[in-house]
């Protein structure tokens, strides 16, 4: 039983997007096609939709990340975020919470000039904004440590440039990113450990709660899964500088998933699905070729605690469920019981 996208996206736009995730709901999405046909279609209508409704759209790829590593899918994630405009946003909203008003072509790090056009005292505005970053960044639990730290620094790194330098906040904007930054650089600003499979999932818990507080309604992200289902060894490559000295960019190699590795990538899917709880103004929507319900070596009924959370509602005979944990989609075009869509 197959339902057309643009059905199950209205669903979503409607129960999902227009309210619950804003409202700091989360939820977790398994989207099926034929084969690869539609996976690429699915999430192009995703991305628009989130973006159209004022959410931070994300896209990783199995192909490409590790997905049964929790710490790679982060940085996946980090490396996607536009951390400056963020951080702009953010002080923006923070300033214009305050009353100040911040005319066009003044950016808010500006904060001399702002206080001038709104009658306030320079040192008195300095002051409000370190009490406020303190309350409403470092103090709230609801982000783990190291993420508060790291966006107190990048806050910081705005209103105060002598304080924390731009080379400071590109060494914060590495360390969210997985690229390697200076031990010293960064327990000079107050980030001890690194980011790994300990603290990951909490990082992404912090960042979708951060980005919906501070510059938009939450974070949606689309995964796509079709790399778990293929087999073989991937083709070896060479980087772009070869001992030949060529100069061209080579294409990175698609990544291969071996059966612990398979099973670790369910298990970090497991996860989100029990953490919609924790977790807040976030969906992730996961699309993969029908295969991994029926592939014999690789389907989700290899590990149980993911069938059981996906697989195991009780469907209507002659349709599906459109807000179920389980859609299966055909994109517009392709043929569905021998009828054209």
């Amino acid at each position: 039983m197959e339902s057309a996208i643009v059905d199950w996206m209205d669903v979503i736009d409607k129960y999902y997007l227009s309210d619950f995730i804003e409202s700091g709901g989360s939820a977790f999405k398994l989207l099926l096609t034929r084969g690869d046909q539609g996976i690429s279609a699915v999430l192009d209508e995703i991305k628009a939709l989130a973006e159209s409704r004022g959410y931070v759209y994300v896209q990783v790829s199995a192909a490409e990340t590790r997905v049964d590593r929790i710490d790679q899918f982060f940085f996946a994630v980090a490396r996607q975020i536009d951390w400056n405009t963020l951080i702009a946003a953010d002080a923006t909203n923070f300033l214009r919470s305050r009353d100040y008003d911040i005319p066009e072509g003044i950016g808010p790090g500006d904060t001399a000039a702002i206080a001038e056009l709104n009658g306030s005292d320079h040192e008195d505005l300095l002051k409000e904004i370190r009490r406020a970053t303190k309350q409403e960044i470092t103090q709230d639990r609801r982000m783990c440590k190291e993420f508060r730290t790291a966006v107190s620094q990048l806050r910081s790194a705005l209103f105060f440039p002598r304080n924390v330098t731009p080379s400071d906040a590109e060494t914060v904007s590495g360390w969210l990113r997985g690229e390697k930054v200076s031990a010293a650089a960064l327990r000079d600003l107050r980030i001890y450990s690194k980011i790994g499979r300990h603290n990951a999932r909490e990082m992404l818990i912090a960042l979708a709660y951060w980005i919906a507080k501070s510059a938009g309604k939450g974070l949606i992200v689309g995964l796509d899964l079709r790399a778990l289902l293929q087999t073989g060894k991937a083709d070896s490559h060479v980087g772009a500088e070869s001992s030949a000295g060529v100069g061209f960019e080579i294409p990175p190699r698609e990544l291969r998933y071996s059966c612990a590795a398979l099973l670790d990538a369910y298990e970090v899917l497991r996860q989100f699905i029990d953490e919609t709880d924790e977790i807040t103004h976030c969906l992730i929507c996961a699309v993969a070729p029908s295969g991994i319900e029926t592939d014999e070596k690789k389907s989700i009924f290899k590990y149980y605690a993911l069938q059981s959370r996906l697989l195991s509602e009780v469907h209507d005979v002659d349709r599906q469920d459109l807000l179920g944990a389980t859609v299966h989609l055909v994109a517009v075009g392709v043929e569905r019981d021998g009828h054209d869509e």
